[in-house]
Order: structure tokens, then C-alpha cells, then sequence
């Protein structure tokens, strides 16, 4: 779930690690749901209960600052 939304881990020891693995986070915050999505090393998304995509990007620093203004604004 923390790879998910962005977190790297500080080591793979869990054997053979597939770069290009995709992994779905779904979240309820309050009455909200999210999916966060993440795609390889560097494709980050985010939709909304309707399926709207809320942000895409490849770039950590975008990642991380709307998950800075996402969690401030709850």
C-alpha cells in the first residue's frame, strides 16, 4: 500500500522485485473514495469515485506535493 502511493522501500530483500509491477490502492476518506494507482518505478495516478482522474505524472515532486495539498485538504 505505501509503494502504492509513492513510499520506496529502503531495501528489496523479498527476493526477485518486478520493476514494472501495477498495484491499486483504493481509499475511503470520510464519505470520499480514491484509487491511487501506481505503475512501475515512476507512473503515479489518482481517481476520484467516479473513475476522473484527479492527477497523472511520472514526476515525484508533483506526486508528493499533491499528496501534501490532498491530505491538508481533508
Amino acid at each position: 500500500m505505501v509503494w502504492t502511493l509513492g513510499c520506496e522501500p529502503a531495501a528489496r530483500n523479498a527476493g526477485s522485485w518486478d520493476s514494472n509491477i501495477t498495484a491499486a490502492t483504493e481509499l475511503s476518506i470520510g464519505s470520499k473514495k480514491y484509487i491511487f494507482l501506481r505503475s512501475g518505478r515512476h507512473q503515479r495516478a489518482a481517481f476520484d469515485a467516479d473513475g476522473k482522474l484527479v492527477i497523472g505524472t511520472e514526476s515525484a515532486k508533483v506526486w508528493t506535493k499533491f499528496l501534501s495539498n490532498f491530505s491538508t485538504s481533508l
